[in-house]
């Protein structure tokens, strides 16, 4: 899916009902509607790695963001492969979490956009819509 043309593509995908966390889990990310997914990974220490990469190529375009889980605290979740990096979006803001996720991209990072459908408004269409 390409939101703007000629820029950085950015993978999209949409995660229903939210993050897979556990119910004693804190929710960084409650109430925000995007995610940045900076790539899973096979232990914590290559987590921890591309954390340190992410953060010094693109310190500007994390701002506005928190780290769900940091690579200290990332446990792998039943179904999962492995550890994943994944930022909240702060601003709730589809444009904006596309353009720092862009900026990832063009630096040479893994970043796709995850839409968590669990905290969208839901829009009913009336009978003047149709």
């Amino acid at each position: 899916i390409y939101l703007k043309q000629g820029t950085a593509d950015v993978p999209l995908s949409v995660l229903a009902g939210g993050l897979p966390y556990d119910a004693d889990t804190v929710k960084p990310y409650e109430g925000r509607n995007f995610a940045l997914n900076l790539g899973q990974y096979k232990s914590r220490l290559a987590m921890g790695l591309a954390w340190f990469k992410v953060r010094a190529l693109n310190g500007f375009a994390l701002s506005g963001t928190d780290v769900i889980e940091t690579p200290a605290e990332s446990i792998p979740r039943v179904g999962q492969d492995g550890y994943v990096l994944r930022l909240s979006v702060k601003d709730n803001n589809l444009v904006d979490a596309y353009r720092k996720c862009s900026e990832i991209v063009r630096k040479g990072n893994y970043c796709s956009l995850e839409i968590l459908s669990g905290g969208l408004d839901q829009q009913v269409a009336s009978r003047g819509d149709l």
